[in-house]
């Protein structure tokens, strides 16, 4: 009774102190709870504010300190607070204003606030400034409802937070810490501050509290051996957890207190039984050995043993039961018997019946995985659907945006153009050609954006693959920089050209390069990107090798990555259908793509395309000048593209006419006294557009039927785009160059 009371009591005593640990540790992470949600709800409060939201917008640094100033007056939690620009650059600090202008764009807490958009939470990390740890909150400043224009960090000091812990803990011998989610130490109840890894003890219940969940254990000190009692609770919103921690013999004290006084009473009980005992020994000996050995007997099988009974006293009434015992046992065995073979016919029974259920269950478990993986299936078809009609609109999307992109862009590079040819001053030259190599670039983005969308139609000309790669890494180029990418071209300078569409080799260096890009993004320093081309098989053929520094392709799945709707993007980011486009359009001009790739070594894909013949014919054809000059009409509904194309042409010494719309420039066709030598027309024109104008006009004027050239700044229709093939007339897409102007006017003057 004494072992069971003390068991029992120490059993209660550690449900108690778990229980205590797991409740003192619940309100705890309550209160820091609450705590860090009032000190999230201030960081929220203050980016809204419209004068601080004006300041930051305007970049009056000076105002912006004195608000922050303020902010830590009123709210004396914060170590620190401070606003970085939209590129992370610090602007504004109170205090240790020594660091302005320094690089916060690596930090963890500006990358989640931009990327989430919402306030973030960092992990404990220590202050260069202020030489301590702290715990950042970060809060992006909007202007409107979607442009950030800077972020708002405040820095928790830990002896704030380890006041919370301390407010919240009692005197009982337990001790109250707070971890972050990596498992460092942020904040104990007794006020200290240490790396939380170095404190042994913890170490079990610290990557149990890591699990994210609610609990209690009992562990050792790998140290000492000291058992402890422990508790862990998760602040969830937060990924920290509160620990309670306290030694077993503190929490079991009063059981060893009881457990000294039982044992001291169990010793004298226990001597005064071995007096009695010996005493009573002598008179149970004999009876009880006769007793034990019928026993013997009975538990060996023999049913038929009887014991002799002398006397009246309670030995005697103990062998007149025993033999009572004996007779009912062997009554017992007979009938157990019978009942065994019973048994044993009902249980033949039972496990045909099992035998039966199981083949079922079988059955129905098979149909029911088989009617799994067909709703698997569906849904897969249905996500596809989906990504499928998103891609779709974002090519509508991008095509529109280059369409109205071309027209201002055409009249950038044409004004560029007749400044530098005009121009006397060499400063002045110089700077209308950084104009126009500028215009350039943005002329080659506005080709990637239709070529993103898939708007081009199928061409065959002679190319360079260098122009191509050049392109594709200019459109990517912000994407790689910012993702601290290094790209490195090696492109050879003998490059043999090839035959094929350009806009459509542009969508495979651009996938793979962004295919890269994606496999780098988590993997660990330095990122490098290569892209290199050379001339193989004699110049027969050109290679494009693109290599990344990412984690690989595992083996296993190294074969499927080629197949359609194949992908290992998590759902909602990858359609699978990027590489098999590639593979696509790489057979389309007879050349193959092949997959190189090691776990842990990057991937490498090479791409072979046949080289073009030596006597293909040239890029463009040979000029040539008509005799004496000519009158010219240029139809455009931008007054613009109208003056320059003017001035242009009548350098070169034609006589121009100009209109604004389809309708006048028919109007002008009915009246003039003389016939154009040619007409440059837009597609697209209010009231009257240029394919409906050419239909009328040469109703007018026959002789235009194949002295028109048309300017497109969009991607036509498929009944435009088949009518136009069926002219065989030139078309300008803009935004043009003005000597491939000039060239198609000879060319169709010529003609």
């Amino acid at each position: 009774m004494s072992i069971l009371a003390v068991s029992a009591s120490r059993r209660s005593l550690r449900d108690q102190a778990l229980a205590g640990n797991l409740t003192a540790a619940t309100l705890t992470a309550r209160a820091m709870d609450q705590y860090l949600t009032d000190a999230a709800a201030i960081m929220r409060e203050v980016p809204g504010r419209p004068r601080f939201n004006a300041d930051v917008r305007a970049g009056n640094w000076e105002d912006v300190t004195q608000v922050l100033g303020n902010f830590l007056t009123h709210f004396t939690q914060f170590d620190y607070v401070a606003v970085l620009d939209p590129r992370g650059i610090l602007r504004a600090r109170v205090p240790h204003a020594s660091t302005i202008g320094q690089d916060f764009s690596f930090r963890d807490f500006f990358q989640e606030a931009v990327k989430t958009r919402s306030l973030f939470i960092s992990d404990v990390y220590t202050s260069q400034a202020a030489q301590r740890p702290v715990v950042a909150l970060a809060a992006p400043v909007f202007e409107g409802r979607d442009t950030i224009i800077g972020v708002l960090v405040g820095a928790l000091d830990l002896r704030a937070l380890s006041d919370v812990v301390s407010a919240a803990s009692k005197d009982d011998g337990a001790q109250l810490i707070l971890i972050d989610r990596r498992g460092a130490l942020v904040a104990r109840s007794n006020g200290t501050r240490s790396e939380l890894r170095d404190e042994v003890a913890a170490r079990p219940l610290i990557e149990a509290a890591r699990t994210g969940m609610a609990g209690t254990m009992t562990f050792n000190d790998p140290q000492t051996s000291q058992p402890l009692l422990g508790a862990h609770v998760p602040i969830a919103r937060l990924g920290w957890s509160v620990i309670a921690a306290k030694p077993v013999e503190v929490a079991l004290a009063p059981a060893d207190r009881l457990t000294i006084g039982l044992i001291a009473t169990g010793a004298l009980c226990a001597s005064l039984a071995v007096v009695i005992g010996w005493r009573l020994a002598r008179a149970l000996t004999n009876p009880l050995t006769r007793l034990a050995s019928a026993t013997d007997r009975v538990a060996a099988g023999d049913f038929d043993v009887r014991v002799a009974i002398e006397g009246r006293d309670e030995v005697a009434t103990l062998a007149a039961s025993f033999n009572h015992m004996a007779e009912q046992l062997l009554t017992s065995y007979h009938g157990l018997e019978r009942k065994t073979v019973e048994v044993e016919a009902i249980n033949e029974e039972l496990v045909r019946e099992v035998s039966e259920r199981r083949r079922v269950e079988a059955e129905v478990s098979r149909l029911n995985e088989s009617l799994r993986e067909q709703l698997v299936e569906v849904e897969r078809a249905q996500t596809q659907l989906i990504q499928t009609e998103k891609l779709a609109t974002m090519g509508s999307l991008l095509a529109g945006v280059a369409h109205e992109l071309n027209n201002p862009l055409s009249v950038l590079l044409g004004q560029a153009t007749l400044l530098m040819n005009s121009a006397k001053d060499k400063a002045l030259v110089d700077r209308s050609e950084k104009i126009m190599t500028a215009a350039q670039r943005c002329a080659r983005v506005v080709r990637n954006f239709l070529a993103l969308a898939r708007k081009q139609t199928p061409e065959r000309r002679s190319l360079h693959v260098n122009s191509v790669v050049q392109e594709a890494a200019e459109l990517l180029a912000y994407e790689l920089r910012t993702g601290n990418v290094e790209v490195v071209l090696t492109l050879a300078e003998d490059l043999p050209s090839v035959e094929g569409d350009p806009h459509r080799l542009h969508q495979v260096i651009l996938n793979l390069m962004s295919n890269a890009a994606y496999a780098m993004r988590r993997a660990p320093g330095p990122r490098r990107l290569a892209i290199t081309t050379r001339a193989i098989d004699d110049r027969r053929r050109v290679q494009v090798v693109v290599a990344d520094s990412g984690p690989g392709i595992p083996r296993e799945i190294r074969a499927k990555v080629f197949e359609p709707f194949f992908t290992t993007k998590p759902e909602g980011e990858g359609t699978g259908l990027g590489l098999p486009l590639c593979k696509g359009v790489v057979e389309e001009h007879g050349g193959t793509i092949s997959l190189v790739s090691e776990s842990g070594q990057g991937a490498t894909f090479v791409i072979e395309l046949p080289a073009e013949a030596a006597g293909s014919a040239p890029l463009e054809r040979e000029r040539s000048q008509p005799a004496g000059p000519t009158a010219i009409l240029v139809i455009d509904d931008e007054a613009e593209i109208t003056t320059i194309l003017a001035e242009l042409l009548q350098q070169d010494g034609h006589h121009v006419d100009t209109a604004d719309d389809g309708a006048v420039a028919l109007e002008m066709l009915e009246r003039s006294a003389y016939a154009y030598d040619l007409v440059i027309s837009d597609t697209n024109m209010p009231r009257l557009d240029g394919i409906d104008f050419f239909r009328r006009a040469i109703e007018v004027q026959p002789r235009l039927a194949q002295r028109v050239i048309f300017l497109t700044g969009d991607t036509l229709s498929d009944d435009k785009l088949k009518f136009l093939q069926r002219l065989h007339v030139p078309v300008l897409a803009k935004p043009f160059d003005l000597e491939e102007v000039r060239r198609v006017v000879r060319e169709a003057l010529a003609r």
